[in-house]
């Protein structure tokens, strides 16, 4: 059984096509980099159909990147974001600006989930430790935190 790939690294080549007409420039070897990348990947017919169809018509690359859930995607995207920009041998200025954006975003989305991790963590280590407790403690902590 071949192995297909995810929804978070669907969405990633989904949004890293949708990078191609992003500058407004689209280049013969920004094509070529993404066909040769489509062949390389285990990829079902309809994701083929769907990612050539990206080729043609303009997408919105934030609307896809915002559905990739995976850190390790997000990072693969902004490395192949910019082997994408570099593909026709010239790294343009907007390019730049396009990339710039997708990193800073990229890092605020790892560290929202470092914090939202944290938060978790953190109750269930309070659901755990109130779970613990007997009756007893859970009336007199209720008690002390609302009349003392």
């Amino acid at each position: 059984m071949i192995k297909e790939i995810n929804e978070s690294k669907f969405n990633m080549w989904r949004a890293i096509v949708a990078l191609v007409h992003a500058d407004g420039i689209k280049h013969p070897k920004e094509d070529q980099f993404l066909l040769e990348a489509f062949n390389k990947l285990p990829l079902n017919s309809k994701q083929v159909e769907t990612l050539k169809q990206d080729m043609i018509k303009v997408q919105n690359v934030d609307e896809y990147f915002d559905k990739i859930t995976e850190p390790s995607d997000r990072s693969h995207f902004i490395y192949f974001a910019r082997l994408l920009f570099w593909s026709d041998g010239d790294f343009h200025k907007q390019e730049s600006e396009i990339l710039n954006h997708f990193h800073k975003k990229t890092l605020e989305k790892v560290h929202l989930e470092k914090i939202m991790h944290s938060v978790d963590s953190i109750a269930e280590e309070y659901d755990s430790k109130e779970k613990e407790k007997g009756f007893r403690q859970i009336l007199a902590d209720f008690i002390e935190r609302f009349f003392a």
